[in-house]
């Protein structure tokens, strides 16, 4: 069975800069060991500090990682786009 996995990752507004950073990823990959841990890495609710925040993300990015490392992925796509306000 394919999974579809579509993951909008982070979406995060500067207090500092005026700028919006949103990267979106889709990937189709079949039941792994890596999309396993992504899945069960990825938070079910908000962050309460900046630290749990950046742990998160660091987190899944490097199960995110690891999953397209292992090269058990099919079509892929993925953007970034950055709005400034």
């Amino acid at each position: 069975m394919i999974t579809k996995l579509a993951l909008l990752l982070f979406v995060f507004s500067s207090l500092i800069a005026d700028e919006k950073i949103t990267v979106e990823i889709e990937i189709n990959a079949q039941m792994s060991e890596e999309l396993e841990a992504l899945k069960e890495s990825i938070p079910t609710g908000e962050s309460d500090s900046w630290d749990e925040w950046k742990d998160s993300f660091v987190k899944n990015m490097n199960r995110l990682i690891d999953l397209v490392e292992s090269g058990k992925v099919g079509n892929t796509v993925w953007s970034i786009d950055i709005e400034e306000d």
